[in-house]
């Protein structure tokens, strides 16, 4: 089959930001605490405050406990995505595996486990699956081949068990070195004192920093401990089969936009992986649509109507 003249609707980026969206939110966390100390500072209350709470050892101690708070709220949300599927539409989706993306395979990961994102797998899709990639006004992956041979990419998701229960050992590491980073903050406020408001919102700043630190470094170690105990379960079919670059694949799963990639339509998780052989060896690279649509003419997703040519391409 030729290309066809419809353009695909490209977005633009090279791919999720898993590391960027964390960093900005915990950065939030310590601006949140810094701006609540200042304008506590700012009313003269600040000093009275941590002299009801016993100093300003106390002071810092309840500081870095709200700050640890928010850090395992955030970690839990992630936790809480990685382990759990949204509330996609079931979808069909076919074509050419393009790349395959294994959990923990960028040094990001092990810096930020609970971050870490599931196995996927990049499909570029039969052109009839066009419409499915683009619905709701999504953004669009696209190969780097000039029109007519540009074609559509889908990210596909699969559970996988090593990077939810290293979000969850984040999660407890986080509590455990958090818990121990409140004496470090206590201490720490304890030595700077509360003699002016300046100095007592500066001790409860890093107070409120040393147990953030506390509680990220616990995340990385928990979360690291726990993925390296964990099998890892690669994108197979029902056989056990393992997805390749290069395979002609149909799968099955729930299809939603994700914000963690770029609201692009994924699948989030396949369901069902069926293998349909290897793409022609000397095609050209990237894979187009153009040559996928010649080779792959029986995919398993059903169709609502046929054509003359049975309504499959």
């Amino acid at each position: 089959m030729a290309c066809i003249e419809r353009v695909p609707k490209c977005g633009f980026g090279d791919g999720p930001d898993p590391v960027g969206d964390p960093l900005k939110q915990f950065a939030a966390v310590l601006a949140a605490v810094g701006g609540l100390v200042g304008v506590l500072g700012g009313l003269g209350v600040l000093k009275d405050i941590a002299a009801a709470l016993g100093g300003a050892g106390a002071g810092g101690a309840a500081a870095g406990a709200v700050a640890v708070i928010a850090v395992l709220v955030l970690i839990g949300l992630y936790a809480f995505n990685r382990c759990l599927e949204g509330k996609g539409i079931p979808q069909c989706i076919a074509g050419c595996v393009s790349n395959v993306r294994e959990c923990y395979s960028e040094a990001w990961e092990y810096l930020v486990p609970f971050a870490a994102l599931p196995n996927r797998v990049d499909v570029t899709v039969k052109s009839f699956f066009w419409d499915f990639v683009e619905l709701n006004n999504a953004f669009v992956y696209c190969t780097s081949e000039p029109f007519p041979r540009m074609s559509e990419i889908m990210h596909c998701y699969y559970e996988t068990r090593k990077v939810c229960n290293g979000a969850v050992g984040s999660l407890y590491g986080a509590a455990i070195g958090g818990a121990a980073g409140l004496f470090i903050a206590a201490a720490a406020a304890a030595a700077i004192g509360c003699a002016t408001v300046i100095l007592c919102i500066l001790a409860l700043i890093i107070a409120a920093i040393i147990a953030v630190a506390a509680a990220l470094i616990g995340a990385f170690a928990g979360g690291n401990i726990v993925q390296a105990l964990t099998d890892d379960t690669p994108p197979a079919d029902g056989s056990g089969t393992t997805v390749a670059t290069g395979m002609f694949v149909t799968l099955n799963g729930n299809m939603e936009q994700l914000e963690q990639d770029n609201k692009a339509n994924c699948l989030w998780w396949v369901h069902q992986t069926q293998i349909h052989g290897p793409i022609n060896a000397g095609t050209p690279v990237p894979f187009s649509y153009c040559d996928i649509d010649a080779q792959f003419t029986m995919d398993a997703c059903p169709r609502a109507s046929t054509g003359g040519d049975g309504g499959i391409r």
